[in-house]
């Protein structure tokens, strides 16, 4: 098995609806070792995560984290750090907001 350190997303704007923010394929496994939003407007952004197995929808009912992000800052997304997405997963992030939110996330792939 190979490891790699990959940057899933670097300066990614989340736009609206559904975002999909990282993603493994049927042959890989990812941790997540970093995870950081920046808010770039001047009101408070609710930003929704959640994992979704191949062959699922994305349900709202699933939401693995939520967090809101004060205007013109930074945080870490402390439930996703140290996250593994098993093959064949998708994380998925929601901005209340669009085309305000940058991600920023790394972490080691495992193929």
């Amino acid at each position: 098995m190979a490891t790699t350190f990959s940057n899933f997303r670097a300066g990614y704007l989340m736009t609206s609806g559904n975002n999909t923010l990282i993603s493994t394929s049927s042959g890989e496994r990812k941790s997540i070792s970093q995870f950081v939003l920046y808010n770039s407007s001047t009101s408070n952004v609710v930003v929704s995560f959640w994992l979704v197995g191949a062959g699922t929808g994305t349900v709202d009912t699933n939401v693995l984290d939520r967090v809101t992000v004060l205007p013109r800052r930074s945080v870490v997304v402390g439930k996703l750090v140290s996250q593994v997405l098993s093959p064949s997963f998708t994380l998925i992030g929601n901005a209340d907001t669009a085309n305000v939110i940058v991600v920023n996330a790394s972490g080691v792939t495992e193929t």
